[in-house]
């Protein structure tokens, strides 16, 4: 009987499956990057007017009716109508004619958001971050803010 004879393996085709690998595993790389861009980052919308609008409505005080100490069974008093006119309610530090002058810090609803262009390994992407624990100080005088001072954890 005849001994099995070993093939040997030329170099020139394991160099040929090293650069196939080489070449599969780079496709695999960018590709991964691709589907993780365009398929798993799932980034918020921009934060526009709308949101604004919808965070002051969600802080906005109530209005109320005054109460005048009656328990509801009584019917109200007379009142003089010559002296009863348009009740104004004038708010403390809310003229209008003051402009934004002043120091201004986030309130508990404060969310603060950025976006950067970034290139991940080659593929063009957005850099998406949000937070609402927000601590600082804005001072502003006239157009102009004169100190900026915010930490965002």
């Amino acid at each position: 009987m005849e001994e099995p004879t070993k093939t040997k393996k030329s170099p020139a085709r394991l160099l040929m499956w090293g650069a196939i690998g080489v070449v599969a595993l780079i496709a695999l790389v960018y590709g991964g990057i691709l589907f993780y861009v365009n398929v798993i980052n799932d980034s918020p919308d921009k934060l526009d007017e709308s949101d604004l609008s919808a965070a002051v409505a969600a802080t906005t005080l109530p209005t109320t009716e005054p109460t005048t100490g009656n328990s509801g069974t009584e019917p109200p008093a007379a009142t003089d109508p010559a002296t009863t006119g348009p009740a104004t309610t004038d708010v403390p530090g809310a003229d209008p004619t003051a402009g934004f002058d002043g120091d201004w810090s986030p309130t508990n609803g404060s969310e603060f958001g950025y976006r950067v262009e970034e290139v991940l390994a080659g593929v063009n992407t957005t850099a998406v971050g949000r937070s609402s624990d927000i601590e600082g100080l804005l001072t502003i005088d006239g157009t102009t803010a004169t100190a900026v001072e915010i930490e965002v954890q």
